[in-house]
């Protein structure tokens, strides 16, 4: 997508569970730590986009945009 060039992905957490066993070496743009650490800072994510965007809400269609985006 030409307009979505200049995106550049979050990292996210990497779940061996739900990703394909095959998809493990390319996953290179993840969060460390521990789970709670992982899902503390996606929480801080969605609070600096929140912010830097002006919205109060962050509907499913814009954290997948972010996290499919790479």
């Amino acid at each position: 997508m030409p307009h979505m060039k200049e995106q550049v992905p979050l990292p996210g957490i990497y779940d061996p569970d739900f990703i394909a066993a095959n998809q493990d070496t390319r996953a290179d743009n993840i969060i460390k730590g521990t789970r709670s650490e992982q899902v503390e800072q996606v929480r801080q994510q969605i609070r600096t986009f929140k912010e830097e965007q002006k919205v109060d809400k962050v509907n499913n269609h814009q954290l997948l945009l972010k996290t499919n985006s790479c």
